[in-house]
C-alpha cells in the first residue's frame, strides 16, 4: 500500500542525464492515491513550465486531462513537504517519470563564484511516498460484499484517517498550519495551467478560517495589480479583476476563497467582532487583499481554488520579482464565532 519513488543514490544528490519511472497498479480496493514528498529539489520552472526544465511528472489514467490543470502534470522547483491527492479506479496505472539533466540549477542554490559546478548549484533529488488509500476493505470486492459501513471499520484506522474529500489535490487535517503553492521559493514563478482545490477538514463547531498571507503575487491587469482594490472593481476590458479573458489580458489568474473580513474589528451589540469589509471571492495582484489578511465565514467547506492561465503573462502583469505564488499561515476558526 506503501511504496517510495526516489532519485539514484538517494539521499545523496545526482546530475545524472538521465530518465526514470515507476509505474504503478491500482489494488481493487483504492479510490484514492496520496503522494508525500519527503524531499524534492529540482530545477525551476521557466516561462511558468516545467517541460523545458528536468521535472516530475505524474501519469494518471483516472485524469487523463491533467492533475493540477489542463494538460498540466509536471512538477520541478523546490516542493519538499508539499502533497498531492489524486482520484483512481481499480486497475488503473499511475506512473511517475522523472527526467533529469544535471545542467539546470536548483532554485535558491549559488549560482557563482567558486561554489558553481561543485556543490549543489544543479544538483537534484526527490524522494515521494506513494500511498494508495482504501476505500473499502480488502477483499470485498471479491464474493460477498460488506455493507459500507462494516467495510469501513475493517479499513486500518491510518488510511481511514488519511482519506480527503472528493476533488481536493491538497488536503490539511490540522487546524492550524501553513500551506503554499506549488515549487514556492520566494524567488521561482508559478506555473500555468492550474486549476485545482486545497481542502481544510472541517471540525466540529467550526464557522469558518483565517488566512495570513507570508507572501503572494498573481498575474493580475494594471488595474488590478495592487491586489488591494475593491472587489468590484474591473479591468480595462470591463471584466472583474482575476478573471478576465481578453486575448491581450493576463488570462485568468486568482487564489478563490469566500472573503469576509480584512482583519478590521467593529463594535457589536455582543463586544468586538469583524467588520464585514472584503466581501469577494477572488484575489490577485501583489497583495492577498486589503491587508494580505482574510478572514472568512461559512457553514459549507473549508476550501481554496486556486487557477493560472494557460499562456505566460506579459511582464507587467506581475509585480516587481515576479508572479511567485503564494505562502500563508491557515488557521480554521471554531466557537462562537
Amino acid at each position: 500500500m506503501i511504496t517510495y519513488f526516489q532519485s539514484p543514490g538517494y539521499p545523496r544528490t545526482d546530475r545524472s542525464n538521465e530518465a526514470c519511472s515507476l509505474t504503478l497498479n491500482v489494488r481493487d480496493e483504492v479510490c484514492q492515491v496520496r503522494l508525500d514528498f519527503v524531499d524534492f529539489e529540482m530545477a525551476a520552472p521557466q516561462a511558468g513550465s516545467c517541460s523545458g526544465v528536468d521535472n516530475f511528472e505524474i501519469i494518471n489514467t483516472a485524469q487523463p486531462g491533467g492533475v493540477f490543470g489542463p494538460g498540466q502534470s509536471k512538477m520541478c522547483g523546490l516542493n519538499k513537504g508539499q502533497h498531492v491527492y489524486m482520484p483512481v479506479k481499480p486497475g488503473n496505472i499511475l506512473i511517475m517519470r522523472a527526467t533529469t539533466s544535471g545542467v539546470r540549477n536548483i532554485p535558491l542554490a549559488r549560482t557563482d563564484g567558486t561554489n558553481r559546478g561543485l556543490s549543489g548549484d544543479t544538483a537534484f533529488r526527490w524522494n515521494a511516498r506513494v500511498t494508495q488509500i482504501p476505500c473499502e476493505a480488502p477483499g470485498a470486492r471479491g464474493g460477498r460484499s460488506l455493507p459500507d459501513e462494516k467495510s469501513a471499520r475493517r479499513i486500518p484506522s491510518h488510511y481511514r484517517k488519511l482519506l480527503a474529500p472528493d476533488g481536493c489535490r491538497q488536503y490539511f487535517q490540522e487546524s492550524r498550519g501553513r500551506l503554499q503553492s506549488f515549487n514556492y521559493d520566494g524567488k521561482s514563478e508559478v506555473l500555468l495551467n492550474q486549476n485545482y482545490a486545497i481542502c481544510l477538514k472541517r471540525p466540529a463547531r467550526s464557522c469558518g478560517m483565517t488566512l495570513k498571507a507570508l507572501g503572494f503575487s498573481l498575474p493580475a491587469s494594471a488595474v488590478c495589480l495592487p491586489g488591494n482594490v475593491p472587489a468590484e472593481t474591473v479591468d480595462d476590458v470591463c471584466a472583474l479583476c482575476c478573471t478576465s479573458t481578453a486575448e491581450d489580458g493576463p488570462g485568468v489568474n486568482y487564489l478563490g476563497v469566500g472573503g469576509y473580513s480584512d482583519g478590521a474589528s467593529v463594535m457589536t451589540p455582543i463586544g468586538q467582532n469583524y467588520a464585514v469589509n472584503q466581501d469577494r471571492h477572488f484575489f490577485c495582484g501583489s497583495k492577498l487583499g486589503v491587508t494580505n489578511l482574510i478572514v472568512t465565514r461559512t457553514k459549507g467547506p473549508l476550501l481554496l481554488r486556486v487557477r493560472t492561465a494557460g499562456k505566460y503573462w506579459e511582464e507587467w502583469s506581475c509585480p516587481a520579482g515576479g508572479c511567485l505564488g503564494f505562502l500563508m499561515n491557515y488557521d480554521v476558526d471554531t466557537g462562537t464565532c
